[in-house]
């Protein structure tokens, strides 16, 4: 039990990380409420679940400004695609 309580600290820790890491880059803006469903997210699945949730959610997000976004600049809320990829990540998680 112990082990589990680590490593959901260590995802909460991970998932708030890398998405205020990104906060950070110029010209990438990234919110705060991305920061804390990221945070979240990391708590539920864990450092290597928050890894994929974020690489699933980059994949949608970037399908979308493909097919939806006019102006390449466009800035669109993360919070839904984080959301799909979670599930996402817990459905080929739970049926692989």
């Amino acid at each position: 039990m112990l082990l589990r309580i680590q490593e959901s600290l260590f995802g909460l820790f991970l998932g708030a990380f890398l998405f205020l890491a990104v906060s950070y880059i110029p010209n990438c803006h990234m919110g705060g409420g991305d920061i804390k469903l990221a945070a979240l997210l990391g708590l539920l699945a864990g450092p290597k679940g928050i890894l994929a949730t974020s690489f699933c959610s980059a994949v949608y997000a970037l399908f979308y400004l493909q097919l939806r976004c006019k102006h390449p600049k466009q800035a669109i809320p993360f919070a839904p695609f984080l959301l799909l990829g979670t599930i996402t990540q817990f459905v080929i998680w739970r049926y692989l």
